[in-house]
């Protein structure tokens, strides 16, 4: 749906619209590293879309890409992604809900270029899907169920203690929960973002039946 507005002559100017779209799919997928410079873009490119730069004819669209700006820069002002820093992944774990509508519910704890980490609870079985951006460790830290990847004949339980690996664009999938909660700390080089979610059959799902919280838990 494209976001327009009248111009002074009556006539549709959706030039504000699309510029608001573009980029808050960029403001979404950019990483921490990356955000000055999109922040910067993105105010310079949304006035310049706007009438005499006039904050009042903005588009409703674009006013909520301002709003996210603003949301971003503050995360950015709050993440020094550069320095060490510390977690407790069972921790982490006990703050993702018991329950979720959701096929899992993941925390970003790092996020920069050369890799983010997360941690995760399924709540669903994970039909077959892949991976473009990144190659995949994923350490069990509770739970049991089945996973498989590359081949549906390679399924095999895993429990605590484990650690699955595969290559980005690798189809994989966790079939059945057999114990819960199932909670896997994930790293993923490089980064990934969290719309890099491919299902093999579209009609299986998208990147948003999972749910990100880029919130931090440092200690």
């Amino acid at each position: 749906m494209h976001c327009a507005r009248r111009n002074a002559t009556g006539s549709k100017d959706k030039r504000a619209g699309c510029v608001a779209c573009r980029l808050q799919t960029l403001l979404i997928s950019s990483s921490s590293a990356q955000l000055p410079t999109v922040l910067t873009v993105s105010i310079a490119e949304l006035l310049s879309s706007s009438v005499n730069g006039a904050m009042n004819l903005l588009c409703g669209r674009s006013l909520l890409l301002l709003h996210s700006i603003l949301m971003v820069a503050c995360q950015a002002s709050n993440d020094s992604s550069d320095r060490p820093r510390r977690f407790k992944p069972h921790e982490i774990a006990n703050t993702l809900p018991k329950s979720s509508e959701k096929v899992l519910v993941d925390r970003y704890v790092t996020d920069t270029e050369a890799a983010s980490a997360r941690v995760f609870r399924v709540y669903k079985p994970l039909l077959p899907h892949h991976h473009n951006q990144c190659d995949e460790y994923l350490y069990v830290l509770s739970g049991r169920g089945t996973f498989w990847m590359e081949d549906p004949k390679s399924q095999q339980e895993f429990g605590p203690g484990e650690l699955l690996y595969f290559h980005k664009k690798t189809v994989h999938s966790l079939p059945d929960i057999v114990e819960e909660p199932v909670v896997f700390m994930s790293s993923d080089t490089p980064r990934r973002s969290p719309d890099d979610i491919h299902f093999e059959n579209p009609e299986h799902g998208s990147s948003e039946s999972w749910g990100h919280d880029r919130g931090s838990d440092e200690l």
